[in-house]
């Protein structure tokens, strides 16, 4: 039997059950789900897009860069194209899900010396470009021009091997891979929903890790215990010890983890979570604030940059709209006064 036969049988199963102190606010969504982005609403709220029913941390994260940006991405649905790094990010996660899926699947086999890292990087990426070329530019020019395809692929053949290095010797058990947890706000309404790439146990203990691609070494200031969104991961699961993994693309393609940067594993306290909780809710009644003090022609104007500074706009994809935009909404408020 080959290394996809084994598999896909779990791809198309059901999710291993995880034991953690989940209160009765927290509801772990266990339903096949084939990772990436949560989408930003039901069809209904597509047609309606001024309702919001719940958050992700994307969401979350890109209102805190820009209110503007998060206007455009997520209010008026325009949609940013996806980069080279994010669908390599993409293609790198599916790889890693089948090898964790292979883990599940063969205990207490561990991998087999002889994993085809090419193969599985080469199937995953496949899968990821094949969904995207359709509607990403940058997805067709990847697959048309040899060059960038053969260092997309030798990245991430490279980058599989390192990680089955690294999990084959940390020993943890994987219980569940790209998973929907919801986590319910009851006295705002709103839940949050979010992914979580794993869910493993360390010694019978759950903890989540979080996968990460970067042009270079994670700084310190990056590490877990200064992460809005792994906090937020640690609530919604109710598990607080965290780890990042970060696959550093440079030019021989490494791995970072909390081995040689200690900052990258975190058990975040009760006050810790507590402190995360509070600012994110402030930032949830910011965002639905905001939204019910607009309505469909006039929601624009609520949402203006604070901090529009040349380097944070200058790369935006949404700058010369942004900056149209605003040119006009200014002259028809002095029009009106």
């Amino acid at each position: 039997m080959s290394f996809f036969d084994e598999i896909d049988k779990e791809i198309a199963g059901t999710a291993v059950e995880v034991t953690t102190g989940a209160g009765s606010d927290v509801v772990h969504m266990v339903e096949p789900h084939p990772g990436g982005e949560v989408s930003s609403g039901s069809a209904n709220d597509k047609a309606n897009p001024w309702k919001v029913d719940h958050l992700s941390y994307s969401q979350l994260s890109s209102f805190l860069w820009c209110q503007r940006k998060y206007y455009y991405s997520r209010l008026r649905m325009i949609r940013e194209p996806k980069s080279e790094a994010l669908l390599y990010g993409s293609s790198l996660h599916k790889g890693i899900e089948f090898i964790n899926r292979w883990i599940i699947n063969n205990r207490p086999k561990g991998l087999p010396g002889n994993l085809n890292t090419d193969e599985i990087f080469s199937k995953s990426s496949v899968l990821v470009h094949e969904a995207e070329e359709n509607k990403e530019e940058e997805a067709r020019k990847i697959l048309l021009d040899e060059g960038r395809k053969n260092i997309f692929m030798s990245n991430g053949k490279n980058h599989l091997i390192d990680y089955t290095r690294w999990v084959s010797g940390v020993g943890y058990d994987p219980r569940s891979l790209e998973e929907k947890w919801n986590l319910i706000e009851q006295d705002m309404g709103i839940r949050f929903t979010l992914i979580i790439d794993m869910v493993a146990t360390n010694k019978g203990k759950p903890l989540i890790v979080d996968f990460k691609t970067s042009s270079k070494n994670y700084p310190e200031s990056k590490g877990v215990k200064n992460s809005i969104q792994l906090a937020l991961y640690g609530i919604a699961a109710d598990i607080n010890e965290v780890e990042t993994v970060v696959f550093v693309k440079t030019k021989v393609p490494k791995i970072q983890t909390s081995t040689d940067a200690d900052f990258l594993k975190h058990k975040f306290t009760k006050d810790e979570l507590d402190f995360y909780r509070g600012f994110i809710k402030i930032v949830s009644q910011k965002i639905i604030h905001l939204i019910r003090m607009g309505d469909e022609k006039g929601i624009g104007a609520q949402f203006i940059p604070i901090d529009p500074t040349e380097w944070k706009c200058s790369d935006c994809f949404y700058s010369t709209l942004c900056r149209n935009e605003l040119k006009n909404l200014k002259l028809n408020i002095k029009k009106e006064e």
